[in-house]
This record gives structure tokens, sequence and C-alpha cells, in this order.
């Protein structure tokens, strides 16, 4: 149910002329790779940073399985979380059984990060309840991506609930990816990314 919702993620942005294309071009048809270069959060470790050539290296180069993907409006954040998510419904993230990407603001009061994945991938309707996502999350060790997107756009009252897991008081043995603005970043969240 996941990966056909990831597989068919389409270019949703402009306008697309139906004589152009018999069909979408989905978001491995237009994706231009970003550069990435990865920090630490001293002052020693982001003179050291790297480079890579493929985003897949992250996943072999960070010591924790907490990155933070920082940049300004307009860089391509979004569209990266979504290339993510679409690499793996097509089968080019295989160290990973699941990858969820959550849009924080569609995070609402008392959702916690199963609530927020049976809600956004509507899965209830599968019977797949809240329970069995944190059993899968628990029993997956560190098999599983969780994206969250945009935590510059949650609501502060529905950023309580999710609170201690991004900043890393709560441990789920998962990966995790935030995305954010960089003037948006709490110093206390920050601190817990490499």
């Amino acid at each position: 149910m996941v990966k056909e919702q990831y597989s068919s993620l389409a270019w949703q942005r402009g306008v697309m002329l139906p004589w152009m294309y018999e069909t979408y071009p989905t978001i491995g048809d237009f994706y231009e790779p970003p550069t990435i270069v990865i920090t630490g959060t001293s002052i020693q470790d982001r003179n050291h940073s790297k480079p890579f050539h493929h985003y897949n290296d992250i996943f072999n180069y960070s010591r924790q399985q907490r990155i933070l993907l920082e940049g300004p409006p307009g860089y391509g954040k979004s569209v990266f979380t979504h290339k993510i998510a679409y690499d793996w419904s097509s089968g080019n993230l295989s160290q990973f059984d699941f990858v969820f990407l959550l849009k924080l603001r569609d995070i609402h009061a008392k959702h916690t990060i199963p609530i927020a994945i049976v809600r956004q991938f509507s899965l209830s309707d599968e019977n797949i309840s809240p329970k069995i996502i944190k059993q899968i999350l628990l029993s997956k060790q560190y098999k599983t991506l969780l994206v969250l997107d945009g935590l510059d756009e949650i609501v502060i009252d529905n950023y309580k609930y999710i609170k201690k897991f991004v900043e890393g008081r709560t441990r789920l043995p998962v990966w995790l990816i935030l995305s954010t603005r960089p003037h948006e970043m709490r110093e206390d969240v920050s601190m817990t990314f490499h």
C-alpha cells in the first residue's frame, strides 16, 4: 500500500499539458541530484565536511541514524524527501524494509508517529492500526527509514506530541531524516543530529 503511493509520485508543480506526455512523469523523470555535504554538530566537525556523490552514501557514513536536512526555501528539501520515497518504492533503497514519509504540516493534535503514519497513508482502511505500526517500528531494527518533512511547517501545539522523538529523547530503532529551514531549527533539536 505504501509503496504503491510512492511509486506514483508525479510532478505536482506547474502545468502538465496532456499532449506532452502519454503518462504523467514521475519524480524519477525530472529529479536533479543535489550536492550533499555532511557536517557535524560541533565547530570542529563542520570544518571537516564530506561531500557525497549519491545520497544513498549518507546511510553508510553517518555514525548515528539521525540525519538533519537543512536548506533555505526552494532548495528542494521536500522534493529530495519525495525522491527517497520514490526510490524505495522502485527497489533502490533495499536496505530498508519500510520507508515512511510524513509531512509534518499534516500532523494534527495528539498525533504520535504511529498515528500520523496510519492517518497520512489511510492505513485504517486496510485495518492497520497505530499499534501495528508501532510494532513494525520497534521490531525492524534500523530497517525502517522515517522521513519527517518540514519541521518549520508543523503547528507548534501539535509539535509536543512528536517532540521527544524529534529531540532524540524517545528512541525508536529507525533511521530518521528530518528536513527544515535553517532559521527554524531549534538549538536543542539541532544538537541531536549529525
